[in-house]
C-alpha cells in the first residue's frame, strides 16, 4: 500500500479549497459510462447499477455545493461527461468513454469547469459545453501534462 500525504483522493466526494478569499470546491469521481465494457459485464456486473445512480449523486452534490459558500465548482472525473469532445475516437465506442446523463450538470450550470481523461484518441483538448470549459487531459491524447489556470 502506498501513502501519499500530499494527495487527497476524491471518490464521489469533494474538497473545499481556499484560493485567496474565494472558496473553490472540487468534486472527484471515477464517473460513469453509458455502457459497460464486456470485461466489466463479466467481472463487475454491479457497476451497471452504480453507473445508473451516479449521475444523480454527482448532480445532487454539485447542487448542495452551489448553495453553500462555493462560488467555483470543478468536476474531475476519469470518464467524460459528454460525447461532444470525444472527436477522434470511434463514435461506436463513445458509450464506453463517457456518460451523457452527466452532461445535465453542465447544462444546468452546476459546475464551472470539467476535467476528464480516458479519451485517449480525442483530439480536442478543451471546448465549451453549455458555457462550461470541458478539458480532456488524457496523457495518451495530449502527450504532455495539461496545466489549467484557475
Amino acid at each position: 500500500m502506498f501513502v501519499y500525504r500530499e494527495i487527497t483522493w476524491l471518490n464521489e466526494s469533494y474538497l473545499k479549497v481556499e484560493l485567496g478569499e474565494e472558496k473553490v470546491c472540487i468534486i472527484g469521481t471515477r464517473g460513469a459510462l453509458d455502457k459497460l465494457t464486456t470485461w466489466q459485464q463479466k467481472r463487475m456486473p454491479l457497476l451497471e447499477k452504480k453507473y445508473g445512480e451516479l449521475p444523480g449523486i454527482i448532480e445532487k452534490m454539485a447542487q448542495q455545493l452551489r448553495l453553500s459558500e462555493c462560488r467555483k465548482i470543478i468536476l474531475v472525473s476519469r470518464y467524460g461527461v459528454t460525447y461532444k469532445n470525444l472527436i477522434g475516437e470511434d463514435p461506436n465506442i463513445y458509450p464506453y468513454l463517457a456518460c451523457v446523463r452527466l452532461e445535465r450538470i453542465l447544462k444546468r450550470g452546476l459546475v464551472n469547469l470539467d476535467i476528464h481523461g480516458h479519451a485517449y484518441k480525442g483530439y480536442i483538448e478543451i471546448m465549451n459545453v453549455y458555457g462550461v470549459p470541458v478539458y480532456n487531459v488524457s496523457l495518451p491524447a495530449r502527450r504532455r501534462l495539461v496545466l489549467i489556470n484557475i
